[in-house]
């Protein structure tokens, strides 16, 4: 027995030679450990073998049968008039030529053949979806594949696959509304109408072409839509018909442009199509491998991410890109664009938008958006197009976005009331969790009333020049940046700003701890034990470290009162160029105190 490829069906092929028997142990009917021949003669092709035992002997010379399609009588398949040698059966090779009046187009549902091969030049011919063949089509003309008897309007392939150079069609009038198929060598047209869809998944190697119709490509038990040739390509002639994928497999060279003409694969949950083409050109990658994309507006992950002092804490939600490879590579480069359309949150601005990436991973580590330099951002009739070239290659499963920059409210004071939630203190309006607040030293005045604790904004930036009294409680969704001054209002102790987690501001300015602030800095809370800032002790009362040892960013003032390093523990000064500024016999440290220091300079040490 013989099958074209791994998956295939067994048949029978050629012409049986004379088997043999020798030797061996026999146990009733069973016989172990003999010497067995068998053979075949006029073999066309090579494959894989296997020696099959039958109930009844089969005699010497049983060969498989050819009949010829001749169509003359009328287009019933199941009609002896219309072939070269009877009705084709599961033993019988069946052609179909070119060149005749009539081709089949009424079938039963019990239509067979071993296989079926239809010559290169047929015109006109309709297959019909549930013919069976054991041993597969070979194709060589331009077919439709039609359901054109009983009521399954799923295409299941046709045994051992589709093979040769032809092509299949799937039309608006065939009946069938899914094709889930391997082995399909042929290239694909599919031309539904485009008020329609259709779901193709399984393994394809020639072409595919979408003229019209959306194609759903939801994963369905183990298949996916794969296309395994790297030389083929997947074409869609209306974006807004691009294929709403799971994941949409195809292989990749080394060497290449790839263009994967994918849409939001949440299709079927939000009835809504949403163009998210990605188009990937590999730059001598380490090997040969399959990419597997997808655009998703639903299984997204939250932006959060600052660069310099712009804050970008979201990002444009018609959805968010995954690439997974099969194999993945350190050597190389990639160039990669992204193209994405019905969007409800752009900007007028394409300054506003960032290319952002991350690690795809399955495990709850979060794992943080960066920003890939250099990217180049259109936007044209409402598609943005976002290109980046010379990119690492993909050393793990990685995620792409677009990210929006914060929209920005800089705070006036134009009220003269100190009111937070008085839209007349703001440039833009108070701000919320979507929006950055921004403080200048232009204000002649700060907040002092109706301060937030949650939900205060974005983040906030104070620039220096200006000083903001800020609770402890005082939270927003990215670190503060601080290049002024922050009065720390509260009780207790300090673990930073927020309500767990909590966070400390970035930024060279200075963290001002008064009579009004906590009298203790519980550094173990704090992230790395550290403050970026400086710190200045205007409490009389002092200031205690405690808890672990604080690394310092910036410098130590002193106003009034002492910094008291609790025992075990130490002040560690990480940046050389900080100072400690106003010491006297008052105000000093208590308690253990590094300095980085540079190869030059002098250093106080006023303990």
């Amino acid at each position: 027995m013989k099958r074209p490829a791994l998956g295939t069906p067994w048949s029978f092929e050629g012409v049986k030679a004379a088997s043999t028997q020798t030797g061996g142990t026999t146990s009733g009917q069973t016989v172990s450990n003999a010497a067995v021949t068998a053979g075949l003669t006029g073999l066309t092709k090579f494959s894989d073998f296997v020696i099959s035992i039958n109930t009844t002997p089969v005699p010497n010379g049983t060969s498989v049968t050819t009949s010829t399609w001749t169509g003359a009588n009328n287009t019933t398949w199941n009609n002896a008039g219309n072939w070269s040698n009877g009705v084709p059966n599961g033993l019988t090779e069946a052609i179909i030529p070119s060149g005749l009046a009539n081709y089949p187009l009424i079938y039963t549902a019990t239509d067979n053949a071993k296989s079926l091969t239809i010559n290169a030049g047929v015109t006109g011919l309709k297959l019909h979806a549930g013919l069976i063949l054991s041993n597969g089509l070979i194709n060589e003309s331009n077919i439709e594949i039609a359901r054109l008897v009983g009521f399954d309007t799923q295409f299941s392939g046709y045994g051992g696959g589709i093979s040769g150079s032809g092509k299949i069609r799937f039309e608006a009038t065939g009946g069938l509304v899914s094709a889930i198929a391997n082995n399909v060598a042929n290239n694909v047209d599919i031309n539904i109408g485009n008020a329609n869809s259709f779901t193709l998944l399984g393994k394809y190697s020639g072409n595919i072409n979408v003229i019209s119709g959306l194609i759903n490509a939801m994963k369905y038990g183990s298949n996916y839509l794969e296309q395994t040739n790297a030389s083929a390509t997947i074409q869609v002639a209306a974006p807004i018909n691009n294929i709403a994928a799971e994941r949409l497999f195809k292989a990749v060279n080394t060497t290449g442009t790839y263009i994967f003409p994918i849409g939001d694969f949440q299709h079927a949950r939000n009835g809504v199509r949403k163009l998210g083409e990605i188009s990937i050109t590999n730059n001598n990658i380490a090997a040969a491998t399959t990419y597997g994309v997808a655009f998703d507006s639903y299984g997204t992950v939250p932006v959060s991410f600052t660069n310099g002092t712009d804050l970008y804490s979201s990002f444009i939600n018609s959805g968010q890109w995954s690439v997974v490879p099969s194999a993945f590579s350190t050597t190389g480069t990639v160039d990669i664009t992204f193209k994405t359309a019905n969007y409800t949150n752009g900007r007028t601005n394409v300054n506003d938008y960032v290319l952002l990436r991350r690690a795809e991973i399955t495990t709850g580590t979060t794992v943080p958006w960066v920003l890939v330099s250099g990217a180049n951002i259109s936007e044209n009739a409402g598609v943005i197009t976002v290109s980046a070239t010379g990119l690492a290659p993909f050393t793990t499963n990685t995620m792409f976005c677009i990210g929006l920059k914060a929209v920005t409210t800089t705070w006036t004071g134009t009220l003269n009331n100190g009111d937070w939630n008085a839209t007349g203190n703001w440039s833009n309006g108070v701000p919320n969790t979507s929006i950055k607040a921004i403080f200048n030293s232009v204000a002649t005045n700060f907040p002092t009333t109706n301060i937030p604790t949650s939900n205060a904004a974005a983040t906030i930036e104070i620039q220096g020049g200006a000083t903001l009294v800020l609770p402890t409680t005082f939270t927003t969704a990215v670190p503060i940046t601080n290049n002024g001054t922050i009065e720390v209002k509260g009780t207790g102790n300090f673990v930073g700003f927020g309500n767990n987690p909590y966070t400390v501001p970035n930024g060279t300015g200075t963290l001002k701890f008064t009579a009004n602030s906590p009298n203790q800095i519980y550094s173990a809370y704090l992230t790395n034990s550290t403050i970026p800032n400086s710190i200045e002790i205007a409490n009389p009362s002092g200031v205690t470290i405690f808890n672990s040892d604080l690394n310092l960013g910036g410098s130590v003032i002193f106003t009034s009162g002492k910094l008291t390093v609790a025992s075990g523990y130490t002040l560690n000064m990480k940046n050389p160029n900080a100072a400690i500024n106003g010491a006297s016999s008052s105000a000093y440290i208590v308690g253990n105190v590094n300095r980085t220091v540079n190869t030059s300079g002098t250093y106080q040490f006023p303990v």
